[in-house]
């Protein structure tokens, strides 16, 4: 637990300034981890859940898109109440152009 709580606050950096860091796969690893911690933790999500649309609605990388949109399906099952207030966003992504992110966005409407 306390080797995780030691790169959260980086993560969340990482995440909320994606302009700031120029690695891609930096960034793809960072909002991946992001999602599993909010799988982890209600509190976590319930205080990420906001950087987490963000990056689905506006990240240039379509693999943050498309892994965010899968993660954020996850996440209507583990926390629904949480994820209930957002549904309009999820579904209003299913209109991403990369065939990639589109699939993911596709799949996860489905689920919920």
């Amino acid at each position: 637990h306390q080797l995780l709580s030691a790169f959260v606050p980086l993560i969340v950096r990482i995440c909320s300034g994606p302009d700031k860091y120029n690695d891609p796969d930096l960034c793809t690893a960072s909002a991946l981890a992001l999602c599993k911690i909010c799988m982890v933790s209600h509190d976590f999500c319930d205080s990420h859940l906001r950087l987490l649309v963000t990056m689905l609605e506006k990240s240039g990388l379509p693999t943050i898109r498309a892994n965010t949109m899968v993660a954020l399906g996850d996440l209507s099952f583990r926390f629904p109440n949480l994820i209930e207030p957002w549904t309009p966003h999820l579904y209003a992504r299913s209109d991403i152009p990369h065939p990639r992110a589109c699939e993911g966005a596709g799949l996860t409407s489905v689920g919920i």
